[in-house]
């Protein structure tokens, strides 16, 4: 009985009342107050921060509400030093606010190693030693002499260098190259569907030279440039045909599949 009668009592009523007027405005307020601070619905794209440096990238961020995180940093030739060259998430994927960005810079400061002393063995020599050391054959200057593919010297931007000075790792060295006394001339390599840095490979071990590349409108990002395949050469490669020592082989870069002739795509896809 005296349950009963507190139940019917007015305090009881009173008290009742006002829970079930303040419950659900406590309930809508705790709402309210988590969308606020997730932000719901205020996703917006990422920008870009390619070429950026790290300074004009925390300007973007201050203003977008963004952070940011230098996680990597590799050495582009290409790339200014100490700019944007990768992202994550990309470009236009949409965020929230105080999202951390993920980039990757070029460092500004390459290794170095010392030079080794080339001359008198051949191209092909160079290439092992020069791969030990992270350097890269450049261009292959061929001159008049009685042996054939021997390196005469051994230069870095137009300048000789000597055994044992300190180069940037990753630099290319020009390599001074003997003729055999002949216009002798080799095969042109089949480069289409390699990736940029296979082909250079290819052009370097037939004693010829890398031109010019062209990147067509496919080619957006760095990530794009890497994946990229030769769909064209300049010359074209046909089974049989020759071309002087050192001359220029020109190419032209894609990631546009349907560019590719049909026996790249169906390997591409069996690779996937």
């Amino acid at each position: 009985m005296e349950l009963l009668k507190f139940l019917i009592s007015k305090v009881f009523l009173k008290n009742l009342l006002l829970a079930i007027i303040i419950v659900p405005l406590v309930l809508w307020l705790i709402f309210v107050v988590l969308k606020i601070y997730t932000h719901h619905g205020q996703a917006f794209p990422v920008p870009d921060f390619s070429n950026k440096t790290k300074e004009e990238v925390a300007l973007i961020c201050i203003d977008k509400d963004l952070r940011f995180e230098i996680v990597d940093s590799i050495f582009l030739e290409n790339k200014k030093r100490g700019t944007i060259v990768d992202q994550n998430p990309k470009p236009g994927f949409k965020v929230k606010q105080n999202r951390t960005i993920f980039l990757t810079i070029n460092a500004f400061n390459q290794l170095k190693v010392k030079m080794p002393n080339v001359v008198g063995g051949s191209a092909r020599q160079a290439k092992a030693r020069f791969e030990a050391l992270g350097l890269k054959i450049g261009k292959l200057i061929y001159v008049q002499d009685f042996a054939r593919n021997n390196i005469l010297g051994q230069h870095l931007n137009g300048k000789k260098i000597e055994k044992d000075e300190l180069v940037e790792k990753g630099s290319y060295i020009d390599l001074v190259v003997g003729n055999g006394m002949s216009n002798s001339k080799t095969g042109i390599p089949n480069l289409v569907g390699l990736t940029f840095n296979e082909a250079r490979e290819d052009i370097t071990d037939a004693f010829l030279n890398f031109g010019k590349c062209y990147y067509d409108e496919s080619i957006e990002t760095y990530q794009d440039s890497m994946s990229a395949k030769v769909w064209r050469q300049y010359p074209t490669y046909v089974y049989g045909k020759t071309m002087r020592l050192g001359q220029n082989v020109n190419l032209y870069l894609t990631i546009n599949v349907e560019k590719l002739p049909i026996e790249n795509i169906i390997s591409a896809s069996n690779n996937k």
